[in-house]
């Protein structure tokens, strides 16, 4: 097993399968990153995949079994390709290790005097085996790649214990409205090992302000929220898209989707009046509309919704927006119904008159545990670069006994610290042989 997973084809393999799912989730939407409007679209229009893609839970692929059994996988491999680089990076330091046959330099001084000139220019030694001496500047340049491969094993650790203990929760609020610890979620997705999302104190949205261009498109959309703690006075804070808020150990995103709760009364041939709420999303532009299908317990039948956001299409904001209604029977379309605030007008066999439309807000809540590994093993991957490329250790051996000589070289880009090796051999006072009759 340890041979398995130290392989280079298993760990290419691993990380090949992970990066190919991370590409993969750019192009199925995953159901908290997009609007359940783009996320309904883009179902219907892969029918023949949906059974393949609900059974590995594509939609949510990062919080599912197969994507964590990959991950432990890949942690265990670079885990035991971090201890053998640990091991080499030890007997890279402290080892004489093979001595070359050729390229020795004669030095007229003894080893005690050659020893303390390598001293000056920075050489420390590191082993000494009786005849010979290794002497290394910057011998932490050999610990370079332990550093890569520790920070990565932290990363990957660091985002398996998120993905086994997150929770995520979206909450779609009108203005005003109060949501308590236990209620439910619009969408909720959790970690494997992660319990019940729920949140520490009341949650009421105060305000949501969003900012259009002039075409429609929203340019910037901020909301205050007010956080009630039982025993404690209420805070406030304020929400954008790149401005979270945080409550308790939860942090509050404002989402991109918001919209409008269209409140319908619905009366039907007998008389009975039952009030229907349509909760639909912005439209993007002023000349296109938001979408959305419903079926509700009090009919038997679906009712399919579109609104504009100004039935005159001159502002996104004029609260004047105008509301179509299909009542569908399956596929058969008994009735369509266009309303603006206060009207009312007959749909298949029911009256409905539109009361209300009140703005709701989406707020994303969102807990883990692990960022600060993350963070903390990007630091160390680059610490680990770092070492790698500049601080190169340069090797020298000292031959001891009648005759002393040097034997010089740097771990990495030996011609860039060639003029050093020039200086060094100065000092030392080495005699030079031919440069055609040495290799160094």
């Amino acid at each position: 097993m340890k041979r398995f997973l130290l392989s280079r084809t298993t760990i290419l393999a691993l990380f090949a399968l992970i990066l190919g799912v991370i590409v993969l989730s750019y192009f199925v939407p995953q159901h908290m990153g997009v609007p359940p409007l783009a996320l309904r679209t883009w179902r219907e229009s892969h029918g023949p995949l949906l059974a393949a893609v609900d059974f590995l839970g594509l939609h949510h692929m990062f919080t599912t079994p197969w994507f964590a059994t990959l991950l432990a996988f890949f942690l265990a491999s670079l885990s035991l390709s971090t201890y053998q680089q640990y091991l080499l990076a030890k007997e890279r330091t402290f080892r004489v290790g093979s001595l070359p046959d050729e390229g020795w330099i004669p030095l007229p001084g003894t080893a005690v005097e050659s020893t303390a000139v390598l001293r000056r220019f920075g050489y420390l030694p590191l082993a000494d085996q009786g005849e010979v001496s290794r002497h290394v500047k910057h011998p932490w340049g050999y610990w370079g790649n332990f550093l890569l491969h520790v920070g990565i094993v932290l990363v990957v650790a660091s985002s398996l214990v998120i993905l086994v203990t997150q929770h995520r929760g979206l909450l779609n609020l009108e203005r005003g409205e109060t949501v308590y610890p236990g209620s439910p979620w619009a969408l909720e997705e959790n970690g494997l090992f992660a319990g019940k999302f729920v949140l520490p104190a009341a949650v009421r949205l105060e305000s949501h302000d969003p900012v259009f261009w002039d075409n429609g498109e929203v340019k910037l959309i901020e909301s205050t929220v007010a956080f009630q703690y039982p025993g404690r006075p209420e805070e406030r804070a304020t929400l954008g898209i790149n401005q979270p808020a945080w409550l308790g150990g939860i942090k509050i995103y404002q989402s991109h989707r918001f919209g409008s709760d269209f409140y319908a009364e619905f009366t039907g041939s007998d008389g009975r009046k039952v009030v229907l709420i349509l909760p639909l999303q912005i439209p993007p532009r002023l000349d296109q509309a938001g979408y959305g299908d419903f079926q509700f317990n009090e009919m038997p039948f679906q009712i399919k919704a579109k609104y504009y956001a100004d039935a005159a299409r001159r502002d996104m904001t004029s609260g004047n927006p105008l509301l179509v209604l299909r009542l569908y029977d399956r596929t058969e379309l008994l009735g369509e119904l266009p309303l603006r605030l206060g009207e009312s007008g007959v749909l298949g066999s029911y009256r409905v008159q539109l009361l209300k439309a009140v703005p709701w807000n989406g707020l994303i809540f969102v807990s883990m545990s692990g960022m600060p590994g993350v963070f903390l093993g990007f630091f160390v991957i680059v610490s680990g670069c770092f070492l790698n490329y500049f601080a190169v250790p340069r090797e020298a051996w000292l031959r001891k006994g009648s005759q002393a000589a040097v034997f010089w070289r740097a771990a990495r880009f030996h011609e860039f610290y060639r003029d050093e090796h020039d200086e060094l051999v100065a000092a030392l006072g080495a005699v030079h042989e031919p440069p055609e009759s040495r290799r160094v």
